[in-house]
């Protein structure tokens, strides 16, 4: 077993070896997640400071929200119309200067509550401008047969900076005065400049000659075009509909549900609790590591509809248990799962969204993700109110699942059109 993860850790790292423009990408989006960890903990703990008052701090939070919802439909378009490159250089540059100039700003002793709005509501939005980039650049940097490793490291990335990147921000907080803390984030952003200068994609060296093909078995009407064209793709639509019902099914038992679980049911403390949402994320980080170190050819759209299925059975009954030990092993299991699926996920969107819309289609689900959770938590709290924590996670259990069968269902008619058009042309199968 030892021997087999080495072997693919190793293919891995010649793919790394090999590409240095995801070399460059991988580390830029580092450091982008990294900042955006690191901002909110500076903005905290310069509102801990200024006042002790908890809307405070929830508005300001908010106000980074709000941004975001209304610019990522904007941003899919401008993702679209202009070089993935060009809007990340830009971006960075944005979040350089202003974490910059929040550094100056705070070393002249103005840094007050309306200020760190303003640059709340700024960060927000530039940083929901980048996003979409950072999704749709990978499939044109990285070659095919790499797509779902790529993916994978990025997710690694993304998750270990949300575990680290606090604890590095409270050492660095605890040393350093705040307005150099801005100005560190600042020089960091300027680094993630150079390395986007130099990662210039070129289509067709990496391997996006399949485009076509993609296309084709996704069934697009070429005479539909913007989000349209989305609408007018059905893999697309079911797979939104996937990531829309995942969030609307997780986020919501995760944050409300696990807290209450610990606290009414099981009556532990938060110490427990902290222990949960560690099992559950490191869990995530395994099971993105799975995905990337797995060599053999898969079926994804098979893989994910498989994967989810088990995950909804977990999910449907993680509380059921009355011991605390069996809860933690059953949400390492979830996390693994839900590791590999986003990987998947992504993957299967970036292949079936012909490229003149990915940047559309990554807007979508990330305002998906982001604009869901509010609705997840407040459906959550009237269900737990109304009924019992056990029915939060079942009726998301149950949700889950019966997307499972819709993508299995749309995994055998793929199978079926594939092959009636196997005399024509022999074409690869993306599902």
């Amino acid at each position: 077993m030892i021997q087999l993860l080495l072997k693919r850790a190793n293919g891995l790292k010649i793919m790394l070896k090999i590409n240095k423009r995801f070399i460059f990408f991988a580390i830029a989006a580092l450091f982008l997640y990294l900042t955006n960890q690191f901002y909110m903990l500076g903005q905290i703990n310069k509102l801990l400071e200024l006042t002790n008052s908890t809307v405070l701090l929830a508005s300001v939070l908010m106000v980074m929200v709000i941004p975001r919802l209304i610019i990522l439909p904007i941003a899919g378009f401008i993702t679209d119309k202009y070089n993935e490159r060009i809007i990340m250089l830009f971006g960075f540059i944005g979040l350089a200067i202003l974490t910059g100039s929040m550094g100056i700003i705070e070393y002249m002793n103005l840094l007050s509550i309306k200020v760190l709005m303003v640059f709340a509501g700024m960060f927000g939005g530039i940083s929901a401008i980048i996003l979409p980039s950072t999704y749709s650049i990978i499939p044109k940097i990285v070659n095919y047969s790499n797509l779902p490793k790529a993916n994978a490291v990025v997710q690694l990335i993304n998750q270990l900076s949300i575990f680290i990147g606090p604890a590095i921000a409270g050492i660095l907080l605890g040393f350093i005065k705040l307005e150099y803390y801005y100005v560190i984030l600042g020089v960091v952003m300027l680094l993630s400049v150079i390395l986007i200068y130099y990662c210039k994609s070129d289509s067709n060296e990496m391997g996006l000659e399949k485009a076509d093909q993609v296309e084709k078995i996704a069934l697009v009407d070429k005479n539909i075009k913007g989000y349209r064209l989305i609408l007018g793709t059905p893999i697309l639509v079911i797979l939104l509909l996937f990531t829309a019902i995942l969030n609307l099914g997780v986020a919501g038992p995760q944050q409300i549900g696990l807290p209450i679980l610990i606290d009414k049911e099981l009556n532990l403390g938060t110490k427990e609790l902290g222990y949960l949402l560690s099992i559950l994320g490191l869990g995530s980080i395994v099971g993105s590591a799975l995905i990337g170190f797995y060599g053999k050819k898969i079926n994804l759209l098979l893989s994910l509809s498989i994967l989810s299925m088990f995950f909804s059975l977990l999910w449907a009954f993680i509380v059921k248990p009355e011991k605390f030990i069996i809860i933690c092993v059953l949400l390492a299991l979830s996390g693994v799962l839900v590791g590999s699926i986003n990987v998947i996920f992504i993957t299967l969107l970036q292949l079936h969204s012909p490229q003149d819309i990915l940047g559309k289609v990554m807007s979508i689900q990330l305002m998906g993700s982001v604009g869901l959770q509010p609705l997840s938590f407040f459906i959550t709290g009237i269900i737990i109110d109304n009924y019992s924590l056990q029915t939060v996670f079942l009726l998301g259990g149950i949700s889950i699942f019966i997307i499972s069968l819709i993508l299995i269902i749309t995994f055998l008619k793929g199978k079926k059109i594939q092959k009636n058009k196997k005399k024509e042309k022999n074409v690869d199968c993306f599902f």
